[in-house]
């Protein structure tokens, strides 16, 4: 489970001048973790299928308008029990699939850079300025 600093998130309202970056810090900024579930696939004859998914939630308040969901994320206290294999009671770990704390989160407008495998350096995380929205003359 690797540790994350931001995810991006597509707005369809700027796409023509940018993506939606969503920059995660924990108080402390220490990297936060989204909840991830792995397996393996094994079929007779066949190449074993190692998957992955992230898990969802509902929003928070600081994507709920421009989103339907977000990534589950966890906070460092709950790290141990989400890795816990001999945790038995499924409750335990359905109550960490909370909406993150919006007050850790910040949001901001960057490049559509972003959006391309081959652009894997800082400048995809730089906040871009948007273009004023045209006046209304009547």
């Amino acid at each position: 489970m690797p540790d994350s600093r931001r995810w991006f998130l597509r707005v369809e309202e700027t796409r023509s001048q940018g993506e939606a970056a969503i920059q995660l810090w924990h108080g402390r900024r220490l990297p936060v973790r989204l909840c991830w579930l792995v397996g393996a696939m094994a079929r007779s004859r066949q190449p074993v299928i190692e998957t992955c998914t992230i898990l969802t939630t509902k929003p928070n308040s600081l994507i709920a308008n421009i989103h339907d969901r977000m990534p589950a994320i966890l906070r460092p206290e709950d790290y141990d029990l989400w890795l816990d294999p001999g945790e038995a009671a499924p409750g335990h770990v359905t109550n960490l699939l909370q909406p993150f704390d919006a007050g850790f989160m910040k949001k901001y407008p960057v490049s559509t850079r972003v959006n391309s495998p081959e652009n894997d350096d800082p400048a995809c995380a730089q906040e871009i300025p948007l273009p004023a929205a045209p006046q209304m003359l009547f």
